[in-house]
């Protein structure tokens, strides 16, 4: 049974995706975006539809990214169809999660 839910990310899973796009020597792309909400998934369940809600600012704040980046990948994942964008949020939408985890 699949069901719905709305995520905001912690602080400190942001850092855990900082700390892996920089294990990856990875700049934030709209690969590394999708990956990471699927990476903040992993432990929550695999048979769900998710949306992650994100702002600009978040995604500046925590990934060091600037605002024109930040427009560049959401106009290529908006085209995609693997958002919407709405009151200055990012709205990401999840239905199949790979797990990888952290590795210490």
């Amino acid at each position: 049974m699949k069901y719905f839910m709305k995520y905001y990310p912690s602080d400190e899973e942001w850092e855990s995706f900082i700390w892996y796009l920089d294990q990856k020597g990875n700049s934030l792309s709209q690969n590394a975006i999708t990956l990471y909400l699927a990476l903040l998934w992993n432990k929550r369940g695999s048979n769900a539809k998710v949306e992650f809600i994100i702002s600009d600012l978040e995604l500046s704040r925590f990934t060091r990214m600037n605002w024109r980046k930040i427009a560049k990948a959401r106009k290529e994942l908006k085209e995609k169809g693997l958002i919407r964008y709405r009151d200055q949020k990012w709205h990401v939408f999840i239905y199949q999660i790979m797990p990888i985890t952290k590795e210490k």
